[in-house]
């Protein structure tokens, strides 16, 4: 129970929904998704500033204290705040 707040640039719609996030719904039917589409420089002003768990956004960026892990061909990485 409980939400994932996701931030998404807008040319990430390509890959939102997928398999992976279809398959975590299902397993988990009582997280909520909360989507917020921004530019990358704002999902990781809110990521850094608590209002987003979790961001996919297109480098380059500041990734200092970021945990990345890159999620396309297209230099497209999800991004996270391990604090």
């Amino acid at each position: 129970m409980g939400s994932i707040r996701l931030g998404i640039i807008s040319s990430a719609g390509n890959i939102i929904p997928n398999p992976k996030i279809r398959q975590f719904t299902k397993y988990y039917p009582e997280v909520n998704i909360q989507i917020t589409d921004a530019n990358t420089f704002s999902l990781i002003n809110k990521l850094n500033n608590n209002p987003l768990d979790l961001a996919i956004v297109r480098p380059p960026f500041n990734m200092q204290g970021l945990a990345t892990k890159q999620i396309c061909k297209d230099r497209m990485v999800a991004v996270a705040n391990p604090q």
